[in-house]
């Protein structure tokens, strides 16, 4: 049977939750105005909380995140708080990295919908990845050097694991290129171009490797046909002749390759 982590405490918020969810349930409040209400509801119960309290990511000594959890309860308990349609993924792995970076065991992710409470108690119990894995050797073009930047991916994931934004591997990706000395362009913002007209500047994320290889990287959970489709488009408007798409999403890397 699992052990159950701050069951007093955690009790005596769900309470707290409960009474300004009864009290406020029909008036569509704003997720700051449901943190304002909790805040306040825990400070009467004579409950030590913090709000915006700020926790600092580092990877290999380089800042790659900052993060502000709602709210801090007596430095244990992270409460994450929305008033959206129905909890995502995206939200559940907000939480996964507060508790990383924090160190903290547990976060409760409460959804204030009007329909319907929703409180989830998530431990951190960070999805292990699969520490060996290793990935297929690539044998064709620029085999020596996409073989190195897969190594380095694959080193980077056992690192930080799962649950985290795909900003961050990025970050932590460029912190790896520039250990290994490898030069890199960053491709914030690409022209379309047709028939020698700018028709559009479009935003995206694309790093270019020793001016040969165009990569991208997302914590999506699965690459799909339009992220492919994408990258084919980008290889021919940038003109170069290979890509590089590496999911950070799950218990192992996912990693595509593609031609123009």
């Amino acid at each position: 049977m699992t052990k159950i982590i701050y069951p007093k405490l955690g009790y005596k918020i769900q309470g707290c939750i409960y009474d300004i969810y009864e009290t406020f349930r029909y008036l569509k409040l704003s997720e700051e105005a449901w943190e304002e209400a909790l805040y306040l509801e825990l400070l009467a119960k004579q409950v030590e909380v913090e709000r915006q309290r700020e926790f600092e990511y580092y990877y290999k000594g380089k800042r790659i995140g900052r993060f502000f959890v709602d709210l801090l309860v007596e430095e244990k308990i992270i409460l994450e708080l929305k008033a959206v349609p129905q909890i995502t993924p995206i939200d559940e792995a907000q939480c996964i990295a507060y508790l990383k970076v924090s160190n903290l065991k547990l976060a409760i992710l409460t959804n204030f919908n009007f329909a319907k409470l929703s409180i989830k108690r998530m431990p951190n119990l960070i999805k292990a990845i699969d520490d060996k894995q290793q990935l297929p050797y690539y044998k064709d073009m620029y085999s020596l050097l996409v073989n190195h930047l897969l190594e380095i991916c694959v080193e980077l994931y056992q690192i930080i694991g799962s649950g985290f934004m795909a900003m961050h591997y990025r970050r932590a990706f460029r912190v790896e290129l520039k250990l290994h000395h490898i030069t890199y362009q960053i491709k914030n913002k690409l022209d379309i171009i047709h028939r020698n007209h700018v028709i559009q500047s479009i935003g995206t994320y694309l790093i270019v490797i020793e001016d040969k290889i165009l990569m991208t990287i997302v914590a999506v959970k699965h690459i799909s046909k339009i992220h492919k489709g994408r990258m084919q488009q980008f290889l021919k408007l940038l003109n170069k002749q290979f890509g590089i798409i590496v999911n950070f999403h799950g218990r192992q890397l996912q990693v595509v390759f593609i031609s123009p």
